[in-house]
C-alpha cells in the first residue's frame, strides 16, 4: 500500500481480504480540536490494528479478545494532521478472512469529554460539578464543599428504575499525600470500597446504587489499602482509626448515619406517653459451670405478679447493649413495654445476659456457655420469676455473634429454649477462623454442617441479615450468603423458619429497629399457641 497508504474517508467504507504478512496502511484526517471514531470489523480474520500520529510515533495497539468476528475499535486525538492504521493479521493466521474499515464519527474534544465524564460520574450532581469545575477550576470545588456542609450524602433518584433504587454518593476531601480512602461499613460489600479522586482536584468521591429502603452507619478510613491476605485480627488494626463523615451531621454510636425516608419505620423503639413500664432489676449469678460471676438484668413488665405465671420469657445476649442499663442501645424493655400494650406479645420476662469480658468465648459455639444457660441461668429464673417450662414460649435473642449463639444454645438445648431469634448471626464461623495465622484452612460455618448431619430439632427460627454485609476478611464468610446458605438447610431438614433481608450493613442501627418484628413474631400470643400445638 506504500507509506501514506489509502485515505480513510466518512462515510467511504473499505472492505477489503487480508492474509498473513500483508499490512494493510490507512491514512486519516484529524481536524485541529476533533476526535475521529472509527472501527476495524472482523470479517473472518483475526486483525493487530496499530494507531501512528502524525510524527510516525505508535500511540496504541488495538487488538480484542473477539478472536476473527467483531469490532475492534479505535480513537484518533491529540494533534492535527495525517494519522495512520496499520492493520496486520494475527502471527498464527492461516487463511485469509476479510475486514471492513469505517469511520464512524468526528466529534470535538469538548464532546468527547463530556461523553468521558457521563461515564465516569454516575451522579448527576458530580456530572454538574465537573462541568463547573472545567469553567471555574478550584472554586467550583469550593462551592461544593461548601454546599456538602450538612448535607451529606448526596441522594439521587433513578429515573424509570422499577426496583425504586436511589444513587447515594459519599465525598469528603483529601490531598495528594493521601493514599487511600475508603467508605467503611455501610453498602461498602466487602466491608470497605474506595474512594476515586475527582479529576486532579483534592475531592473524593464514590457513588453506589442502593436500594431506596435503606437504614445504616458508615465511616471513613484513611491510610494504607487494604491487605487482601490479612488476618480478621490483622484487619481490626487497620480500623482503628476510622472517622466518620464531616459533612454528614448525622450520628448514631459515634458513625455516621443514613435513614433514607423509605426505610422502615420502628416506633416500638421509642418511649409512649401513657404505655405501663416495666422495670429492670441487676442480679449477679455464680456459675460453677463457667467458674465465675455473671451479671444479669431482668426485665419484669408492668403486670408482673411474683405469685402470677408461668410468664413467657427472653434469653437475650449483649444484655449491657440490649437495654440492661439506662445507656442501652436496643432498647428491649421499651420494644417490650409497648408490645405489651397493644396486645402483639404477652406479658413477659427477659434475661439481659451481660458479655463481660468473655464475648467471643461464650457466643462462638462454646458448649460450657449453652449449659450455663439451660442448667444454671434458667432453673434460677423458674424459681426467681416463675418462668415457664415450656419451650415453645421461651426465644433466645442475639444479634451477631449473639445471633450464632441463639441458634447454636436453642439447637443443642431444645429441652428448654423452643425459639432463636437471630440478627445477622454470624454464621460464617468455624473454630479458628479468627485465629492469628492464615485462616484459609479453615471452612467456615461449623453449624451449618452440624444441623446438616443432625436430626431436625424442635426449635423454630427468625432470621434476618442485611443486604450490605460483608465478610470480615474471613475466606468464604459473606455473612447474608451463609445466611441464606442456613436458611436452605433448615428449610430443607423441616425446620419452621421466617427469614427475611434489610437494607443495611452489621449494625446496631438495623437491628434496633428490627426486634419488635422477631419478637412479635416468635412469642406473640398467637405465635406462641400455634407452637405448643
Amino acid at each position: 500500500e506504500g507509506a501514506k497508504g489509502s485515505r480513510l474517508e466518512p462515510g467511504h467504507p473499505v472492505e477489503r481480504e487480508l492474509r498473513k504478512g500483508e499490512t494493510h496502511v490507512y491514512e486519516v484526517l484529524v481536524p485541529e480540536g476533533r476526535v475521529v471514531n472509527g472501527v476495524v470489523d472482523q470479517r473472518g480474520v483475526d486483525v493487530v490494528v496499530r494507531v501512528l500520529d502524525p510524527t510516525g510515533a505508535t500511540i496504541a495497539t488495538v487488538d480484542g479478545p473477539n478472536g476473527a468476528t467483531g469490532p475492534e475499535p479505535w480513537s484518533l486525538a491529540g494533534k492535527a494532521g495525517a494519522w495512520h492504521l496499520e492493520v496486520v493479521a494475527r502471527p498464527e493466521t492461516t487463511r485469509p478472512g476479510r475486514y471492513e474499515a469505517h469511520i464512524d464519527e468526528i466529534i470535538t474534544t469538548d464532546e468527547r469529554d463530556t461523553r468521558s465524564a457521563a461515564l465516569r460520574y454516575r451522579s448527576p450532581r458530580l456530572r454538574a460539578l465537573w462541568k463547573a469545575w472545567r469553567a471555574d477550576g478550584a472554586a467550583a470545588i469550593e462551592r461544593f464543599a461548601l454546599e456538602m456542609k450538612d448535607h451529606a450524602p448526596i441522594v439521587e433518584p433513578l429515573a424509570d428504575d422499577p426496583g425504586g433504587d436511589v444513587l447515594l454518593t459519599f465525598a469528603r476531601r483529601s490531598g495528594p499525600e493521601v493514599r487511600y480512602v475508603a467508605l467503611v461499613g455501610g453498602p461498602a460489600l466487602g466491608d470497605e470500597a474506595p474512594l476515586l479522586r475527582f479529576e486532579e482536584t483534592d475531592l473524593l468521591y464514590l457513588t453506589l446504587r442502593i436500594p431506596k429502603d435503606a437504614r445504616f452507619t458508615y465511616m471513613f478510613r484513611a491510610g494504607d489499602p487494604p491487605n487482601t491476605g490479612a488476618t480478621p485480627k490483622q484487619r481490626e488494626a487497620l480500623f482503628a482509626g476510622v472517622q466518620p463523615d464531616a459533612w454528614n451531621p448525622h450520628q448514631f454510636l459515634d458513625s455516621s448515619f443514613v435513614e433514607l425516608p423509605d426505610a422502615p419505620p420502628h416506633p416500638a423503639t421509642r418511649h409512649v406517653a401513657g404505655v405501663p413500664e416495666g422495670r429492670v432489676v441487676t442480679k449477679t449469678l455464680h456459675s460453677e459451670i463457667l467458674g465465675e460471676d455473671r451479671r444479669v438484668a431482668v426485665y419484669l413488665p408492668a403486670a408482673f405478679d411474683p405469685a402470677g405465671g408461668p410468664y413467657p420469657y427472653l434469653v437475650v445476649f449483649d444484655g449491657q447493649v440490649y437495654g440492661a442499663t439506662s445507656e442501652t442501645v436496643v432498647p428491649t424493655p421499651t420494644i417490650l413495654d409497648n408490645l405489651i400494650a397493644q396486645g402483639k406479645v404477652p406479658p413477659m420476662l427477659a434475661v439481659l445476659v451481660d458479655s463481660q469480658a468473655t464475648r467471643e468465648r461464650d457466643l462462638t459455639m462454646s458448649a460450657p456457655f449453652g449449659d450455663f444457660l439451660a442448667r444454671e441461668l434458667v432453673p434460677w429464673v423458674r424459681r426467681a420469676y416463675r418462668a415457664t417450662e415450656d419451650p415453645a414460649q421461651v426465644t433466645l435473642v442475639g444479634s451477631s455473634f449473639g445471633g450464632l449463639c441463639a441458634a447454636y444454645c436453642a439447637f443443642h438445648h431444645p429441652e428448654v429454649f423452643g425459639n432463636a431469634l437471630s440478627q445477622s448471626g454470624s454464621f460464617w464461623f468455624s473454630p479458628g477462623a479468627q485465629a492469628e495465622d492464615s485462616p484459609y484452612r479453615v471452612e467456615p460455618g461449623a453449624m451449618i454442617r452440624e444441623i446438616v448431619a443432625s436430626p431436625r430439632q424442635p426449635v423454630r427460627f427468625w432470621m434476618e441479615v442485611g443486604r450490605f454485609e460483608g465478610g470480615g476478611g474471613v475466606p468464604g464468610s459473606s455473612q447474608v450468603a451463609q445466611s441464606r446458605h442456613l436458611r436452605d438447610v433448615l428449610l430443607a431438614k423441616g425446620y419452621d423458619v421466617a427469614y427475611r433481608e434489610f437494607s443495611g450493613g452489621h449494625d446496631y442501627a438495623c437491628w434496633r429497629a428490627s426486634l419488635a418484628d422477631g419478637l412479635t413474631a416468635l412469642a406473640g400470643s398467637g405465635a406462641a399457641r400455634a407452637a405448643r400445638r
